[in-house]
């Protein structure tokens, strides 16, 4: 397995959410929100196939996000989405995308973070559908 800089391709995106049973937003929509990204690190394996990604979003400055950070179950438990986050957190670091890298977790992935050194903050998410 080996740990690339770049954006997953939209096909590869969408087949990774369906692999982790997330919904995934149409194509148009994942080609997108791609673009907006700051960057990515892609998990590839031998064959070169995308088996985990995790996107950084934000300003470029003083709001830096971690998100769609997810590795394929068949491919989890070998220390993945440590590399991707230990990755995403280099590159926040060193090109100065903010003093801190925030991110949303599921219930469930709350230990995993925690035992990268997250924590969860007494505010909560707020959303107003548009």
């Amino acid at each position: 397995m080996e740990l690339v800089e770049r954006l997953p391709t939209a096909d590869e995106y969408v087949e990774l959410l369906r692999r982790v049973g997330w919904t995934s937003p149409p194509a148009e929509d994942c080609h997108r929100a791609l673009g907006g990204s700051l960057t990515a690190i892609c998990a590839v394996d031998e064959r070169k196939a995308v088996v985990g990604m995790g996107r950084l979003v934000g300003d470029g400055r003083m709001y830096c996000f971690a998100v769609d950070v997810v590795v394929d179950p068949d491919a989890q438990g070998q220390g993945i989405g440590q590399g991707i986050m230990d990755a995403l957190e280099a590159l926040v670091t060193r090109r100065q995308f903010g003093t801190r890298l925030d991110l949303v977790a599921a219930p469930d992935v709350v230990p995993f973070y925690r035992r990268l050194g997250y924590s969860q903050l007494p505010s909560s998410l707020m959303r107003k559908p548009l």
